[in-house]
């Protein structure tokens, strides 16, 4: 399947393969920026907000997000508002949009996912 045509199934929230080899390469990109976020340590915030803007669809003013932080695209589908904090070991399964408002605290160990994987076996398989 063509990169493409993942993406596309993938937004509009249809079956597609996750192991898709063009998806990996794509995704592997925006993975890098998230490795790089949880290795800065808490005194270079400025260097840890420039990395939330860039690996955000958006994100407002005075947002921070606690490391560890999971993401499937590091956030690259995900909108903040103004004012988020996010605790520790927050986990974004961002396959398709998260939207977040304004002044939203999230707790410890928080996950929000948007995608899922086919329940039946059948539909897992390739042919």
């Amino acid at each position: 399947m063509e990169l493409e045509e993942s993406l596309q199934r993938m937004y509009n929230e249809q079956l597609y393969y996750a192991d898709d080899p063009s998806l990996g390469v794509e995704q592997g990109l925006y993975l890098e920026k998230l490795f790089h976020y949880n290795q800065l340590p808490p005194s270079k915030r400025a260097e840890k907000q420039a990395l939330l803007n860039e690996m955000f669809a958006a994100i407002g003013e005075d947002c921070y997000i606690e490391t560890p932080f999971h993401a499937n695209w590091s956030g690259k589908h995900v909108y903040f508002g103004h004012h988020v904090y996010a605790n520790f070991n927050l986990t974004l399964v961002d396959d398709c949009a998260i939207r977040v408002g304004n002044y939203v605290m999230f707790g410890p160990n928080v996950t929000v996912a948007t995608g899922t994987h086919p329940i039946h076996p059948a539909l897992r398989q390739k042919n």
